[in-house]
């Protein structure tokens, strides 16, 4: 039996210090049928010259800074695999990354990931440490994350099927390109025990600097599901709740970060696509009835009065 041949996607942006290791741990595959493809987004630096410097290794192109999205479907559009294997420039996967993934015997519909760590002299302080689930199905991505870029080894079928990564999002592109495989194919991914990427926390990412631009990304992209005809017709009445639910823990979140206008607008919008907005962010049948009676924002005060005060006793 032929082994697929599995692409690995490299976009590539000003990532002359890293773009080179990372290259290298896409060549050094204990699985031997990948190619490896890598999208030079502008880059103003020394970055086409490091790529370059692989010759016929590597199949490459170059082009105007488009953002990490777009580039990524251009991999997509230029791969001859049936698998494909996400990249960033910044990080490296392990030697038996790939072939740990092509040898997962996984049911129909259930994408294989491996575990994803951080680099050995990375900053752990950076980024806490979050992709610890074994199992990622629509209820787990959306209340609380999906696996990381690197992590899973996508059919390109599916990815062509659904249109490839939404272009023009700033952060959070893997929530909203997994969410989408999970509405409209109906994937879940399930974790291998194996390490196969190692990720290299940057000071100057956009989850370094702010967690705002994150949370207000997922915002738009759950806003986006729920207005798009081509996915709110596909969600059941469960998924709309989970959403909605989803939506009200955001709402709390940007409270507390002092947007309150924009958490009881998007407060008012989760309560009215499903009558369970509250079951995952106020678990006490007491604080669901606060909330029913008196309102999110009056809630959220009495909650911020009452939680002051206790710290304030103790």
């Amino acid at each position: 039996m032929t082994s697929p041949i599995v692409s690995i996607v490299i976009p590539c942006y000003n990532a002359e210090k890293w773009i080179a290791e990372a290259i290298q741990s896409a060549l050094d595959q204990d699985y031997r049928n990948c190619e490896v493809i890598v999208i030079d987004d502008g880059s103003t630096d020394s970055s086409l010259i490091a790529i370059k410097s692989f010759g016929d290794k590597v199949r490459w192109v170059s082009g105007a800074n488009l953002g990490g999205c777009a580039a990524r479907n251009r991999g997509i559009d230029l791969s001859q695999g049936e698998w494909i294997q996400f990249l960033d420039a910044d990080d490296v996967l392990t030697a038996d990354c790939i072939e740990a993934k092509v040898n997962a015997d996984l049911p129909e519909g259930v994408l294989p990931c491996t575990q994803v760590a951080f680099m050995p002299d990375s900053d752990l302080s950076l980024l806490s440490s979050k992709w610890t689930r074994t199992e990622y199905d629509f209820a787990t991505m959306v209340l609380h994350t999906t696996p990381p870029t690197p992590a899973p080894l996508h059919r390109k079928q599916d990815l062509v099927r659904i249109g490839g990564f939404r272009p023009g999002l700033p952060c959070s592109q893997e929530y909203d390109l997994h969410l989408r495989l999970a509405i409209q194919i109906g994937l879940k991914f399930h974790v291998i025990p194996v390490v196969g990427a190692l990720i290299r926390p940057r000071p100057d990412s956009v989850s370094k600097r702010n967690g705002a631009p994150i949370l207000a990304t997922r915002v738009a992209i759950l806003r986006h599901i729920l207005g798009a005809e081509d996915l709110r017709a596909r969600l059941s009445r469960d998924q709309v709740d989970i959403i909605a639910q989803a939506m009200t823990g955001f709402a709390r979140a940007m409270w507390r970060n002092g947007d309150r206008e924009e958490a009881e607008r998007l407060a008012s919008e989760a309560r009215a696509v499903s009558s369970r907005w509250l079951r995952t962010s106020h678990r006490s049948v007491l604080a669901r009835s606060f909330v029913s009676i008196f309102g999110f924002c009056n809630f959220e005060r009495a909650h911020a009065i009452l939680s002051g005060a206790s710290r304030n006793s103790g």
